[in-house]
């Protein structure tokens, strides 16, 4: 449960900073598509919210409660990698998603978040991206 816990809470953050920073872009770029990833984003929630609930009781139901919400999450992030980052990429360079992005969510996170991010995702980014988001975190 305490995993499970750690997992619910990393994904409630990404949401709510996703939908702080990115979405604004993303309004700008491609006004439908914002609409709909939104629209995700609300039925998300509610499988996260059956997660918590889930939570207190046994394995079962906590592992069926995750499952749920993984099949609902995989559809969501392909669109959100295949459509919604392709479409502000397109309208924001690196600069730009620096300034409006990368500094102001590292200004709102917590340091101990920010570790559990690093941890998170420092395997699964280029080089380049690596050295940005250090270059991120010590200015």
């Amino acid at each position: 449960a305490a995993d499970a816990r750690r997992l619910v809470h990393h994904l409630h953050e990404h949401a709510e900073h996703e939908e702080r920073f990115i979405h604004p872009l993303l309004r700008e770029a491609a006004p439908e598509l914002a609409l709909r990833v939104e629209a995700q984003h609300v039925a998300l929630d509610a499988a996260l919210a059956e997660t918590v609930t889930a939570e207190s009781l046994d394995g079962a139901r906590i592992y069926r409660a995750l499952t749920g919400f993984v099949a609902l999450y995989f559809p969501h992030l392909e669109i959100e990698e295949q459509e919604a980052m392709p479409a502000i990429w397109h309208r924001c360079d690196d600069g730009d998603l620096m300034d409006r992005v990368l500094r102001p969510f590292i200004a709102a996170r917590a340091r101990e978040d920010m570790a559990d991010d690093l941890r998170l995702q420092i395997g699964s980014v280029s080089p380049r991206e690596e050295r940005q988001l250090i270059g991120a975190l010590l200015t």
